[in-house]
């Protein structure tokens, strides 16, 4: 796929990490799409993978499709074996879980909205990333449906807005890591 450096999309330093530009990679299909973001989990190696609701959206969406796609997620980013993994061990190979959590071999995943609403110092009645980066960092964040970033992202005016698509999935990310450094 094509890949783009994004000067504008620099990440905010935490603990002193440098700021570093992203690239925004363009593939041609959804398993495309799906089997980059196996091969960059596998390149980086990250101990941990969050989002902010991964059950139904963000990892528990990637794990549904890459199930309709017939891409065995779950394995791919596994840093176990499949022959170490069994059924006995109180996880099915969906990456279903019964406490309704995105369960990994050999990863960390958190799920920010169970985070937040489990702190002690965060008492909302909504949980959304909105109302929670208002409570821990009295900073206000846009809130734009997923229809309207589809429309920007593949719109007439596309070739403005596709940044402001990518910008604000950014955005979230880093406002999901501020928030995890601010729980208890």
């Amino acid at each position: 796929g094509d890949e783009h450096s994004c000067s504008e999309c620099q990440s905010n330093p935490r603990q002193g990490e440098k700021n570093n530009k992203c690239t925004v990679t363009f593939v041609p299909t959804e398993y495309d799409l799906l089997i980059k973001l196996v091969s960059l989990v596998f390149m980086n190696n990250p101990d941990v993978l969050f989002g902010w609701e991964i059950e139904k959206n963000s990892w528990g969406y990637i794990v549904q499709r890459c199930n309709a796609l017939g891409i065995p997620i779950i394995q791919a980013l596994s840093r176990c074996p499949l022959s170490r993994i069994n059924s006995n061990n109180g996880h099915d190979m969906t990456g279903g879980d019964p406490d309704g959590t995105i369960r990994i071999h050999g990863r960390i995943t958190l799920s920010m909205w169970r985070l937040t609403k489990r702190d002690a110092t965060v008492k909302l009645k909504n949980y959304c990333i909105e109302n929670v980066a208002w409570e821990l960092l009295k900073l206000r964040m846009p809130k734009f449906g997923q229809e309207t970033l589809a429309n920007w992202y593949t719109g007439t005016h596309r070739a403005v807005l596709r940044h402001r698509v990518i910008t604000h999935f950014l955005s979230r990310c880093e406002i999901s890591l501020d928030i995890l450094y601010n729980l208890n």
